[in-house]
């Protein structure tokens, strides 16, 4: 029976600490993770900055389908995660190690039971259903607001309440966060 224990005599990844920790705590799905961390093995484990790769090769490491790592190494150029240059029919890719230029895109989801939320300092007190029932609050207030204000410069509407809203939680999360202010909010 073959025992296995690794020893660091037998090949290690240097990796920067804060880089590390940068990427822990970035909210990665699965399949960018394990992109990322096949790109920092066959690039710092060999202590080489870029590493030249096919989507097939890349395919056959994390046993992902091609064309959704093509999707998943597109996101991760596009989040500014990953550094590509084209040669031919490779890829030359690195990881982007200035982790403050990673843009993070946060999504509100539908269903939020169960999620928790830290509070952050400055703030006294949490309410009793967390940090939800203040925002619908205030979303309310805006929607009747211009629900009025609709009404009164349209008082024979029937559809006033499809008037488009200017600016939502919503909308407002779809944008792009850099992590350095996500870290800053955090700490």
């Amino acid at each position: 029976m073959n025992e296995v224990n690794p020893q660091p005599e037998n090949g290690y990844t240097r990796i920067a600490n804060e880089l590390l920790e940068a990427i822990i705590s970035y909210p990665f799905t699965k399949a960018e993770l394990k992109l990322i961390l096949l790109i920092i093995r066959k690039t710092y484990g060999w202590n080489r900055k870029k590493v030249s790769m096919s989507y097939g090769i890349l395919s056959n490491l994390t046993y992902l389908n091609k064309r959704y790592i093509k999707k998943v190494i597109y996101k991760l150029i596009k989040d500014k995660v990953l550094t590509k240059e084209k040669d031919n029919k490779k890829n030359i890719l690195g990881l982007n190690k200035r982790y403050h230029q990673w843009r993070l895109n946060i999504h509100t989801q539908k269903d939020t039971t169960g999620v928790s939320c830290r509070t952050l300092p400055g703030v006294l007190e949490d309410t009793p259903k967390g940090v939800l029932a203040d925002t619908s609050i205030l979303l309310n207030t805006e929607r009747n607001r211009d629900k009025e204000r609709f009404k009164e410069t349209n008082p024979h509407s029937k559809f006033s309440f499809f008037k488009p809203k200017t600016q939502t939680l919503r909308k407002y999360s779809k944008q792009p966060i850099h992590i350095r202010e996500l870290i800053s909010l955090i700490s």
